[in-house]
């Protein structure tokens, strides 16, 4: 998909997304819950590798990242089933997902369908 300035009056990807998650949402086809991540500590090796790997610890990433994983430590998932912003933690069956930003937006209906997609 192309993307052109807001001055030529197209659309962009952005917005493009944007209404395919909300007609998704109006449909039933999937449902959106905003989520406040508590800071917290990554306890599976193998995703504090798979972490440092990607990022710093001064990157926004690195601690998002670190994030969502001891979210899902927390609520007893085994972060290594994990596809974490558009690479699997460990598993080539991931069924959770978690993307920063619009980037891998296009990826979601494999994620939820292929590869056995929790959330």
């Amino acid at each position: 998909m192309r993307t052109q300035g807001a001055g030529a009056g197209a659309p962009t990807a952005h917005l493009d997304n944007r209404r395919a998650l909300s007609e998704a949402v109006s449909t039933g086809t999937i449902t959106l819950e905003q989520v406040v991540l508590a800071d917290g500590e990554v306890t599976s090796l193998p995703a504090r590798e798979h972490i440092a790997g990607r990022w710093v610890p001064p990157s926004p990433l690195y601690w998002a990242a670190s994030a969502v994983v001891a979210d899902w430590e927390r609520r007893g998932i085994d972060p290594c089933h994990g596809h974490l912003n558009g690479a699997d933690i460990h598993d080539r069956d991931t069924p959770y997902f978690a993307g920063f930003g619009w980037r891998h937006f296009t990826s979601i209906p494999a994620c939820l369908t292929k590869y056995g997609g929790v959330e």
